[in-house]
């Protein structure tokens, strides 16, 4: 069922501006207008005899197609933004648990490792990601370190032994000298 009206015109100049343009010669035949979100108008004019527009016909019409519009609209945008909710939420969880969590957990461990200052120390190197990866480096950087202080350990003594000679050596040319003056 829709509402048809049939209004008299006395003449174009009572018409609305919109409507008027149906009046005018190679004009659309029909007008349509929304009139609220539920309600579409039609409009057009019933001319006489002598091609004179006497009767406006209106029809409403229900909006359905709109009103489906707006709904799948509404329903793509709510699944837009939480699929964006979803994505962001699983991104920052990922990123959490295989490269922040991993990476802060290296950095402490080799923080306290500087702060012991004991070379001997070595990361946990498991699986192999980038992160093992690095870890294996960071261990293998320990070990060239502890090797490099092992051996300058070892120049270090030699170098005192050395010093011990040479003191020595010093001590017994200066009894010498003494002895000889």
């Amino acid at each position: 069922y829709l509402p048809v009206r049939l209004l008299p015109i006395r003449s174009p100049a009572d018409l609305d501006p919109d409507l008027a343009r149906v009046s005018a010669s190679g004009s659309p035949v029909i007008l349509t207008r929304p009139q609220d979100v539920n309600t579409i108008t039609g409009y057009t004019l019933v001319r006489d005899i002598n091609d004179q527009p006497i009767l406006l016909l209106q029809v409403d019409s229900p909006r359905h197609v709109y009103q489906q519009a707006m709904a799948t609209l509404i329903f793509l945008l709510t699944a837009f933004l939480v699929i964006g909710v979803i994505y962001v939420v699983a991104t920052e969880l990922l990123l959490r648990r295989y490269i922040i969590s991993p990476l802060m957990n290296l950095d402490a461990s080799m923080k306290e490792i500087g702060q012991r200052r004991d070379l001997s120390e070595r990361l946990p190197s498991n699986g192999d990601d980038e992160i093992a990866s690095l870890r294996g480096s960071l261990n293998e950087m320990l070990q060239e370190l502890q090797d490099k202080e092992t051996e300058l350990a070892k120049r270090g003594e030699l170098l005192a032994e050395a010093n011990r000679k040479a003191n020595l050596y010093l001590d017994i040319y200066m009894d010498v000298l003494t002895y000889e003056i």
